[in-house]
This record gives structure tokens, C-alpha cells and sequence, in this order.
């Protein structure tokens, strides 16, 4: 089988219905968490902004320097990692 046609079998095999409502139901469901995940992460950054100097971690951790862009980086990688099972778990 060529190129051409093992695409346009591929193509005609996703045509399929049920495949087309699976693949609609996980594009809604990244959708929706994604909005989600967008506006949540705009909330962290605007509350990590709002207090430049986080000490509740001061202590423990009197070895790193953190300061505001760093916490937003590590509370968007535990979102990101937070919503993958999610979509996951609603597709």
C-alpha cells in the first residue's frame, strides 16, 4: 500500500462516528480545563505579585533565593501537572 492511500485510510478510518464523538468529547474536555487552568494560573500570578516577599518558607529553605517569578513558575508546573489526569479522567 502507498503513502497516499495508508493516509486515506487513515483518514476515512477517523471519519468513523464513534470516532469523531471520542475525539470531540477530549477536545471539550481540553478545552474546558484549559480555560480552567488558564484563569487559575492568573489568579496564582496575580496573588505571587501582590506579595513580592512569600517567608512562609523562609525557614526551611534559607538556602535558595526565591522571589516572585519563581514561585509562579513552580505553582503553573503542579497546575500543569495537576490537569493532565483531569482531562484525562473527563474525556
Amino acid at each position: 500500500m502507498s503513502v497516499l492511500g495508508s493516509l486515506l485510510y487513515a483518514l476515512r478510518t477517523c471519519c468513523i462516528p464513534a470516532c469523531l464523538a471520542d475525539a470531540l468529547a477530549g477536545a471539550r474536555a481540553l478545552v474546558l480545563w484549559s480555560t480552567l487552568a488558564f484563569f487559575l494560573l492568573g489568579w496564582i500570578m496575580a496573588r505571587l505579585a501582590a506579595q513580592p516577599s512569600i517567608s512562609f518558607f523562609a525557614t526551611p529553605f534559607f538556602f535558595l533565593t526565591l522571589d516572585c517569578h519563581d514561585w509562579a513558575l513552580m505553582a503553573e508546573v503542579l497546575v500543569y501537572l495537576a490537569f493532565i489526569p483531569l482531562v484525562y479522567m473527563t474525556r
